[in-house]
């Protein structure tokens, strides 16, 4: 599990807690209090530097207060004059495994590239079913919409799932029924949601969101 620190839940201004004494009262309770006895968040923090160290993501070279004087450094940062790494796989940046051979983690810094033979999709677009299927998320949705959607206005703004029809040869072959869009080409076992007609560069392609609808359902 990981938090930040200057997070609190809050029952009320006087029963704030943080969630670091949290934890540590229940691994109390649980008869567990080795490794559960800090005092602080910056002891937590001085704690993660020391298990870092050596490690890809090395927090041993930050402090409060270089994170205070660069308003913030970046790891790996592996000693307390390294100015800490905003960019991975740069040149000249510093890893673990190189070691300053190179920026990618590999003793010699280089790079590795993996040749994939190409296999063909299982079912491909043909004159029975013209139409491929892509699936993701709507841009209201991107995190809250596939977790908990209880984000009223972002869930407001598209509240079910959808199918878009992108080519418009395909589209004048669907009908709409009772609001949900059917399409004579499609397999018996495809799920027929709400949908529209997509003007964009992508003909060819239906688009199924991701997200779950009012109900919970896909």
């Amino acid at each position: 599990m990981s938090s930040n620190s200057s997070v609190e839940i809050c029952c009320g201004s006087e029963a704030c807690r943080h969630f670091w004494k949290i934890i540590q009262d229940i691994a109390h309770a649980l008869k567990r209090p080795h490794g559960f006895n800090f005092q602080s968040p910056r002891e937590i923090f001085d704690e993660l530097r020391i298990a870092s160290k050596g490690g890809i993501a090395d927090y041993s070279g930050i402090t409060y207060e270089k994170i205070e004087k660069q308003y913030g450094v970046f790891w790996p940062c592996p000693s307390d004059e390294h100015p800490g790494t905003p960019r991975l796989f740069e040149p000249r940046s510093w890893n673990a495994v190189a070691k300053g051979n190179g920026p990618f983690y590999f003793p010699d810094g280089k790079a590795r590239f993996n040749a994939a033979k190409y296999s063909p999709p299982a079912e491909d677009a043909d004159a029975e079913y013209p139409l491929l299927l892509t699936t993701g998320r709507v841009i209201s949705h991107f995190l809250s919409g596939t977790q908990t959607r209880r984000i009223g206005p972002l869930v407001d703004q598209c509240p079910d799932p959808f199918i878009e029809v992108h080519s418009p040869g395909p589209c004048s072959k669907t009908w709409t029924q009772g609001g949900r869009l059917g399409y004579s080409g499609l397999p018996a076992w495809y799920d027929h949601p709400p949908g529209s007609c997509g003007e964009n560069d992508s003909a060819g392609y239906d688009f199924y969101s991701l997200s779950l609808g009012r109900e919970g359902k896909r």
